[in-house]
């Protein structure tokens, strides 16, 4: 017999909505696990430390724990970014966007506006680059006929069909 989940408290669930708010930011700003790499090792592994007793808090629905650690968790990313900075460290958001694939998650994917800006050589391990004008190859012109009259349409699953419809879009 399973335990019944235990329901978060309000004040965990806003720590861990707000942290993944920093969360998202600093990736945005330094890349996907790029950070903890970029400061000396010390301090990255005191980071990772605290990332482990967040995910620990995490699995066992311990809300006390979750908002102890989750706090101390945006405080790391915050020392992390400040430390970054301090020694120079580059940015990654001004040169390409970077991003999980969901069958793929332990590959880092970074998209870059040409072919031009992607790297022959010294690339970072475990990250495969990708330009936008050879995704926009694999993208249906029936796609983008939907996306230029429905704005805001989401596309989430593309099946290759033996007969594509001819229907004028709008239908």
């Amino acid at each position: 017999m399973s335990c019944p989940p235990v329901r978060l408290s309000d004040e965990a669930r806003d720590v861990v909505s707000a942290l993944d708010m920093v969360a998202h930011e600093m990736e945005m700003k330094w890349g996907v696990d790029r950070l903890s790499k970029l400061v000396d090792a010390e301090l990255g592994s005191r980071f990772n430390q605290q990332l482990e007793r967040l995910n620990r808090a995490l699995a066992a629905n311990d809300s006390p724990a979750i908002v102890k650690h989750g706090n101390g968790m945006k405080k790391a990313w915050q020392v992390l970014d400040a430390e970054a900075e301090k020694i120079g460290a580059s940015h990654v958001g001004q040169e390409f966007w970077e991003m999980r694939h969901p069958t793929k998650p332990d590959i880092t994917v970074r998209l870059v506006r040409t072919a031009a800006e992607m790297p022959t050589k010294d690339k970072d391990e475990n990250v495969a680059y990708l330009c936008a004008e050879e995704l926009i190859a694999f993208v249906p012109g029936t796609v983008l006929e939907i996306k230029k009259v429905f704005a805001g349409a989401k596309v989430t699953d593309m099946k290759p069909s033996e007969t594509m419809p001819d229907d004028p879009i709008p239908f």
